[in-house]
């Protein structure tokens, strides 16, 4: 997402929950879409909105199949994204995306830490640097 304001934290290799403790080959990084086919690859395919335990080792939650990526995403794999002007971290890049564009913001929205120059409005600063 270039100009985006999401960045997920780097994350360390993941570890499969999903093969009973087993090594796991199957491709497996941070995106929503990745944990879908890594689901898919396990076999575990569902409706979207059939009610579902995770299949996640020892996870005994109970959710609707469209939610349970983004579970193990935030749960199991412990992936957050980042508030590039105050650092605070958030579990979706749907809860940052609202932090950001609430204007709530506590950090250096206008500021570049490189140049140490503030703009003004905020969205010549957004267009200089994102």
């Amino acid at each position: 997402m270039a100009g985006s304001p999401v960045a997920p934290f780097a994350v360390p290799a993941h570890t499969c929950g999903l093969a009973g403790g087993l090594p796991c080959a199957l491709p497996l990084d941070n995106s929503t879409t990745s944990v879908r086919l890594h689901l898919r690859l396990h076999g575990h395919m569902h409706p979207q909105r059939q009610i579902a335990q995770c299949p996640w080792m020892w996870c005994s939650d109970i959710l609707q199949w469209k939610n349970i990526p983004r579970h193990i995403q935030s749960v199991h794999l412990g992936i957050r994204f980042r508030c590039f002007n105050c650092g605070k971290p958030y579990t979706r890049s749907e809860g940052l995306a609202r932090h950001t564009t609430s204007q709530k913001c506590i950090g250096l929205v206008n500021a570049c830490v490189a140049s140490r120059k503030t703009y003004s409005p905020p969205n010549v600063f957004q267009a200089l640097h994102m």
